[in-house]
């Protein structure tokens, strides 16, 4: 089994469609602080280009040691350093492509978000993940708008590279339609980075198969051959790993906690934690904490 190319195509036409307008770049805003996480806060070890398309978003970062807040609107570019922390809501409407790069893989998502959806926050509608092969000049260009973090983004350069960008996104997601089937190896690794990210959303085995295009079937059988883990073992570790971080470093409620690690349901993440720890969220925050 392979990953469609129907997401390709998706990306292709979410692309086409940006490259299509004229200005569509208003402003520009850079996470590039480095400090320590704040609530609700991740890091990546890539670069990463967040676009409004429809709609408005906060967004948080660090800027001179403290933490931001930023309305995104419609046509507003939001980077992020890697290792940087940011956070966004979901208070209104929003449609948003993300891109993030490194020296080996490109990885793109898209949201189209309903506030009164669930959940929340919301796994992405589409997820992307190629390694870059030929294409490692793309992440050269992701390095040359950071080198612009003090410039306008109605400097020339600044739309040029942004465009750059795109484009060279575009030819990456056209060769990758004209290659050979994956292997189940590689589908293995591109839906493991995917759980290790988003572990702290409401997600599970058949929305991640959905993801990828996948049968929930031939996702447990991924995890059986190539993982020596179950998959809903394996997320519920992510997740209970996070939470026990959250829980030595911070005083949020435990019901809130159990929501940023991916536990909608505050009896349910206490019983697990307790299955694992032997002790409850609590008892281990007041030990921790000492």
């Amino acid at each position: 089994m392979q990953i469609s190319n129907t997401i390709n195509n998706a990306f292709l036409s979410i692309i086409e469609n940006i490259l299509s307008k004229e200005n569509i770049f208003k402003r520009i805003f850079f996470a590039n602080e480095m400090n320590r996480n704040f609530v609700n806060s991740n890091t990546f070890s890539y670069l990463t280009i967040v676009i409004i398309l429809e709609g408005q978003q906060n967004s948080y970062f660090y800027r001179n040691k403290q933490v931001n807040l930023e309305l995104l609107q419609q046509g507003d570019v939001f980077f992020v350093n890697k290792d940087c922390p940011s956070a966004v809501d979901w208070q209104y409407d929003c449609s948003r492509l993300g891109c993030g790069c490194n020296s080996s893989s490109l990885k793109m998502s898209w949201n189209c978000w309903k506030k009164d959806h669930k959940p929340c926050p919301p796994y992405p509608d589409l997820w992307y993940q190629e390694p870059l092969n030929k294409h490692n000049e793309l992440y050269d260009l992701f390095k040359l708008v950071l080198e612009r973090h003090d410039y306008s983004i109605n400097a020339p350069l600044s739309q040029i590279l942004l465009k750059a960008v795109f484009l060279k996104i575009k030819e990456t997601l056209l060769d990758e339609n004209n290659t050979k089937v994956k292997s189940k190896q590689d589908t293995y690794e591109k839906v493991l980075e995917y759980v290790n990210e988003h572990s702290h959303m409401d997600i599970n085995r058949k929305t991640v198969a959905d993801t990828f295009n996948l049968n929930p079937n031939y996702l447990t059988r991924l995890f059986s051959e190539h993982g020596n883990i179950p998959f809903s073992e394996y997320l519920n570790k992510l997740r209970l790993e996070k939470a026990c971080e959250l829980l030595s470093f911070y005083d949020n409620p435990i019901k809130e906690i159990a929501r940023q690690c991916g536990y909608p349901d505050n009896n349910y993440f206490v019983k697990v934690f307790k299955k694992r720890y032997s002790t409850t969220p609590s008892i281990y925050r007041q030990k921790s904490q000492k």
